[in-house]
Parts: structure tokens; sequence; C-alpha cells
């Protein structure tokens, strides 16, 4: 089946004429909300039931200084998310960075004053 569907039904190789029940339906769960949430057991095509479920990520906020590198959004599929220290220092002139505070999903760049 196509990602975003299921097996369902039986094919029997026993049965003469050969038989094949097999159908596609959609998963239940496609996309998760709010962002922080993961599909688990996201349907991949391959399976035989329909397991996937939202599940929140490990990570939902990281300590001051840091971001969540690899956050989890609507539509993952796996729980990457980690925290990684913000870099610092080393503005040029007339520029700054903004403070790191541990709920960004990304590393602070440079803004003009």
């Amino acid at each position: 089946c196509p990602v975003g569907k299921y097996m369902l039904g039986t094919c029997d190789a026993a049965d003469v004429p050969l038989s094949d029940t097999i159908y596609c339906p959609d998963c239940a769960v496609t996309s998760c909300a709010p962002q922080g949430q993961y599909i688990r057991n996201f349907c991949d095509g391959t399976g035989s039931e329909d397991l996937a479920s939202c599940t929140d990520c490990a990570v939902q906020s990281c300590a001051d200084g840091e971001f969540i590198k690899d956050a989890c959004v609507s539509d993952s599929v796996a729980d990457t998310a980690t925290c990684q220290a913000c870099t610092v220092g080393g503005c040029e002139a007339g520029k700054y960075r903004p403070k790191c505070d541990g709920d960004d999903t990304a590393d602070a760049v440079w803004e003009f004053c």
C-alpha cells in the first residue's frame, strides 16, 4: 500500500483461483498538532494494522542558552529532537544576536540594531 495507508484483508494462495482481498484504507493519524508531537508507528504502507498515534516528543524545551534542534513538527515520524548550545558572540558591528531562551527551534541569527 502507499505511505499513509495500511493493508487490510488477506491474500490466500491456497484458494483456487487465487484470492486477493487486500484493501488499503487511510490511516487515522497522518499529522499531529500541536507542535512538539510526532507520529508514532507511522503507516508506511507495509503494516497490517493502523497503530499510528500522536506522541509527545521527549524534548519540549531546553535550558537558557540552548535551542531545540530537529524539533518535532506536525508530520514528524520519529522523535529526533535534542538540545544544542546556541552560538554566542562574534557579532558584526551594527548587529546583535537575540537571546536564546530554550524554546527556540533554531539557533539565533544576527539581526540589525
